[in-house]
Protein backbone atom coordinates (compact mmCIF):
# COMPACT_ATOMS: atom_id res chain seq x y z
CA UNK A 1 0.00 0.00 0.00
CA UNK A 2 0.98 3.25 -1.03
CA UNK A 3 0.57 6.65 1.38
CA UNK A 4 0.78 10.53 0.26
CA UNK A 5 1.21 12.78 3.04
CA UNK A 6 1.38 16.31 2.77
CA UNK A 7 4.41 17.87 5.11
CA UNK A 8 5.89 21.08 5.01
CA UNK A 9 3.52 22.09 2.04
CA UNK A 10 5.46 18.77 -0.04
CA UNK A 11 4.14 16.04 -1.00
CA UNK A 12 5.79 12.59 0.50
CA UNK A 13 4.73 9.09 -0.38
CA UNK A 14 5.49 5.93 2.02
CA UNK A 15 5.15 2.07 1.21
CA UNK A 16 3.96 -0.21 3.20
CA UNK A 17 5.76 -3.13 2.84
CA UNK A 18 4.37 -6.77 3.83
CA UNK A 19 1.72 -6.77 6.00
CA UNK A 20 1.95 -8.49 9.06
CA UNK A 21 -0.77 -11.10 10.60
CA UNK A 22 -0.28 -9.23 13.83
CA UNK A 23 -2.00 -5.84 11.76
CA UNK A 24 -4.87 -8.50 10.48
CA UNK A 25 -5.25 -9.74 14.05
CA UNK A 26 -5.26 -6.16 15.47
CA UNK A 27 -7.34 -4.25 13.24
CA UNK A 28 -9.70 -7.61 12.74
CA UNK A 29 -9.89 -7.13 16.70
CA UNK A 30 -11.03 -3.21 16.35
CA UNK A 31 -13.49 -3.85 13.85
CA UNK A 32 -15.35 -5.92 16.02
CA UNK A 33 -16.22 -2.88 18.40
CA UNK A 34 -15.72 -0.03 16.50
CA UNK A 35 -19.21 2.08 15.37
CA UNK A 36 -17.62 2.85 11.96
CA UNK A 37 -20.36 4.41 11.53
CA UNK A 38 -20.05 7.16 14.28
CA UNK A 39 -16.10 6.88 14.69
CA UNK A 40 -15.34 8.48 18.11
CA UNK A 41 -11.90 10.17 18.63
CA UNK A 42 -10.66 7.47 19.78
CA UNK A 43 -11.40 5.03 17.19
CA UNK A 44 -9.89 7.50 14.90
CA UNK A 45 -6.92 7.66 16.73
CA UNK A 46 -6.41 3.38 16.69
CA UNK A 47 -7.06 3.97 12.88
CA UNK A 48 -3.84 6.41 12.54
CA UNK A 49 -1.85 4.20 15.35
CA UNK A 50 -2.78 0.91 13.13
CA UNK A 51 -1.66 2.49 9.80
CA UNK A 52 1.43 4.18 10.98
CA UNK A 53 2.19 0.55 12.27
CA UNK A 54 1.34 -1.03 9.10
CA UNK A 55 3.75 1.84 7.42
CA UNK A 56 6.98 0.87 10.15
CA UNK A 57 6.20 4.17 11.96
CA UNK A 58 7.97 5.94 9.16
CA UNK A 59 5.39 8.80 9.66
CA UNK A 60 3.48 8.92 13.38
CA UNK A 61 -0.25 9.61 14.19
CA UNK A 62 0.44 13.45 14.23
CA UNK A 63 1.54 13.51 9.96
CA UNK A 64 -1.46 11.67 9.47
CA UNK A 65 -4.01 14.42 11.19
CA UNK A 66 -1.87 17.12 9.70
CA UNK A 67 -1.18 15.65 6.03
CA UNK A 68 -3.78 13.47 4.81
CA UNK A 69 -6.91 15.64 3.90
CA UNK A 70 -10.02 14.98 4.92
CA UNK A 71 -11.69 14.71 1.09
CA UNK A 72 -9.14 11.33 1.17
CA UNK A 73 -9.46 9.72 4.39
CA UNK A 74 -12.84 7.54 3.12
CA UNK A 75 -10.64 6.00 0.19
CA UNK A 76 -7.58 5.60 2.55
CA UNK A 77 -9.84 3.85 4.93
CA UNK A 78 -11.05 1.60 2.76
CA UNK A 79 -7.51 1.00 0.73
CA UNK A 80 -6.17 0.51 4.11
CA UNK A 81 -8.49 -1.99 5.29
CA UNK A 82 -8.90 -4.06 2.29
CA UNK A 83 -4.85 -4.45 2.27
CA UNK A 84 -5.51 -5.43 5.66
CA UNK A 85 -7.82 -7.93 5.03
CA UNK A 86 -6.50 -9.17 2.49
CA UNK A 87 -9.09 -8.28 0.33
CA UNK A 88 -6.93 -6.11 -2.54
CA UNK A 89 -4.22 -9.20 -2.80
CA UNK A 90 -3.98 -11.35 -5.99
CA UNK A 91 -2.44 -14.84 -5.10
CA UNK A 92 -1.40 -15.60 -8.68
CA UNK A 93 0.74 -12.26 -8.96
CA UNK A 94 2.39 -13.59 -5.09
CA UNK A 95 2.84 -17.44 -5.88
CA UNK A 96 3.80 -16.76 -9.97
CA UNK A 97 1.24 -19.22 -10.81
CA UNK A 98 -2.12 -19.12 -12.94
CA UNK A 99 -4.95 -18.71 -10.80
CA UNK A 100 -7.16 -22.07 -10.72
CA UNK A 101 -10.61 -22.44 -11.87
CA UNK A 102 -12.44 -22.14 -8.62
CA UNK A 103 -10.06 -19.00 -7.82
CA UNK A 104 -11.20 -17.18 -10.91
CA UNK A 105 -14.90 -17.97 -9.82
CA UNK A 106 -14.32 -16.21 -6.87
CA UNK A 107 -12.57 -13.43 -8.28
CA UNK A 108 -14.92 -12.87 -11.19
Amino acid sequence: MKLTLIKDGKSKTYTSGTIMMRSLRDFSEFLTRADMDNLSVDELDEIFNQMCKVFNNQFNIDDLYDGLAVEKFASTFLEFHNTVMGVAGEPAKETGKKPSPQQKTIEE
